[in-house]
């Protein structure tokens, strides 16, 4: 208490506020006008001031150390650090039952907030939102939306379905498969879209090896389309995909238990029974804006619903079907474009804006832990820069460590925490220049690499194929 008793021991007369009173010098001017207002419940023992104060519940009063400055650091430092890293409110209830400074419950709250153990380990109370964007499309394959599922495994060993669904006709394939490597996605694709449907504008997909593996921005840049992808661990930038999976399950739910373990035979029928029912958001059926007519069903025969076969001609039944889909695709973009903005503004209600600047420092959701990890950090401890920030309501910003600002990667907000009480230790490049990523590579043996072999000599020409491992044909021929 040596060190506590001889910083007390200043005084200073308040002539103004208290004439004759001596008033001890803890902190500035401002704290010296809030120790003055309750001078009444200052006591001394012993050489040491104390605060005295009584429990809200009428219990016994409580005499509060009046720490000097000096000691703040050391005190907070056993209270937070060494005493399990709790909350502010937790910190402040052990501050409060043994000392006091003015300003106290700001310093507590500052002082949690900027602990770097506490800014890696812990998650927001509410987490920052980001307003809702669309993916929309105009026309039927104009963007095809990609995605995995896993399943129970089946009798015959299967459990990986991959999800093809047309964005704009919600025209929705699902194929099982024996797994889900970048080959097994170009062959899928190839044999069950590129030669029913033909080849897409764009192919959307997350940021999975098997999506983003050079592989497939080879098949991409054979058959002309673009490849796009969400930000990193956040599912919902292809939602259409992750909501048919739900549809997909509880289609498959309903099976009798003797059936389940035959699920990929019941697959087809479920596919059916979803692309023949009317979408709420197009108002038509998937099969409908795909093909441009409504399949037979069982029930139409029982109905008497079948119509008689096209007695005109076959430029009349092209006219007029020409007519009923451009009717029926204009419709189909009104209402997906209603339905869109309906829920971005269901969203935006509920979203928490935390904008970030670019130069601002932040934290990144750490996903790298695989398996258990319900004690392990949730935010990396490196330290990353904002190097640029969307525009005004964009989710999407580029960062890049602070060590190394040629290592940049593209993140939802969701994925970023704000680093409190460090200030940004260098300056941006101006300008700033953002090279585009490259594709992931896919981790494979060199005996089981496939690789693209265009079928023409002028293709060939435009790519370094390997001349070992298997090949894939896939030429603009199918067959």
């Amino acid at each position: 208490m040596g060190l506590l008793a001889a910083s007390v021991k200043g005084t200073v007369e308040v002539q103004e506020l208290c004439p004759g009173v001596a008033v001890p010098v803890v902190l500035q001017q401002a704290a010296q006008v809030e120790l003055v207002a309750q001078w009444d419940r200052l006591v001394e023992t012993d050489g040491v001031r104390y605060r005295r104060v009584f429990r809200p519940d009428g219990g016994e009063e409580v005499f509060q150390v009046l720490l000097p400055a000096v000691m703040k650091h050391e005190v907070l430092t056993q209270l937070h650090q060494q005493h399990g890293h709790q909350g502010v409110e937790r910190t402040s209830q052990l501050v409060r039952q043994r000392c006091y400074w003015p300003g106290m419950s700001a310093d507590i709250a500052r002082w949690c907030q900027e602990c770097e153990r506490c800014q890696c380990a812990k998650g927001f109370p509410t987490a920052p939102g980001s307003f809702m964007g669309h993916l929309l499309a105009a026309r039927p394959n104009e963007i095809l939306a990609l995605d995995f599922t896993v399943l129970e495994p089946s009798r015959s060993g299967l459990e990986n379905v991959l999800v093809m669904t047309d964005i704009f006709t919600k025209y929705t394939l699902a194929v099982p498969t024996r797994d889900q490597r970048a080959e097994t996605v170009a062959q899928v694709l190839v044999v069950e879209w590129f030669c029913k449907f033909g080849v897409p504008g764009r192919i959307h997909s997350d940021q999975g090896r098997n999506f983003e593996s050079t592989l497939i921005q080879q098949l991409c840049s054979l058959y002309g389309g673009e490849k796009s992808r969400t930000t990193p661990y956040h599912p919902a930038g292809n939602g259409q995909c992750e909501r048919f999976n739900r549809t997909l399950h509880d289609l498959l739910r309903t099976l009798p238990l003797s059936k389940k373990g035959d699920w990929p035979f019941c697959l087809p029928q479920a596919l059916f029974a979803y692309n023949t029912t009317p979408h709420q958001a197009t108002g038509e059926s998937p099969h409908f804006l795909m093909f441009g007519q409504e399949p037979r069903l069982p029930v139409d025969f029982l109905l008497g619903r079948v119509q008689e076969p096209f007695a005109g001609s076959v430029h009349r039944w092209i006219l007029e079907q020409q007519d009923r889909l451009q009717v029926a695709f204009k419709g189909a973009r009104e209402r997906l474009g209603a339905a869109a903005d309906r829920r971005k503004a269901r969203h935006d209600l509920q979203v928490k804006e935390a904008p970030l600047k670019e130069g601002q420092l932040v934290y990144l959701r750490d996903y790298s832990v695989r398996g258990r990890c319900k004690i392990q950090d949730l935010w990396s401890s490196v330290v990353y820069q904002v190097l640029r920030a969307p525009k005004e309501g964009g989710p999407v910003y580029t960062i890049a460590p602070t060590t190394d600002l040629s290592k940049v990667k593209q993140v939802h907000r969701s994925l970023l925490k704000a680093l409190i009480g460090q200030d940004p230790p260098l300056e941006l490049p101006d300008p700033l220049v953002i090279e585009p990523l490259q594709p992931l590579e896919e981790e494979h043996d060199e005996e089981d690499l496939f690789v693209l072999v265009p079928e023409t000599p002028q293709d060939r020409a435009q790519f370094n194929t390997h001349s070992s491992g298997k090949a894939i044909a896939l030429g603009p021929k199918c067959g």
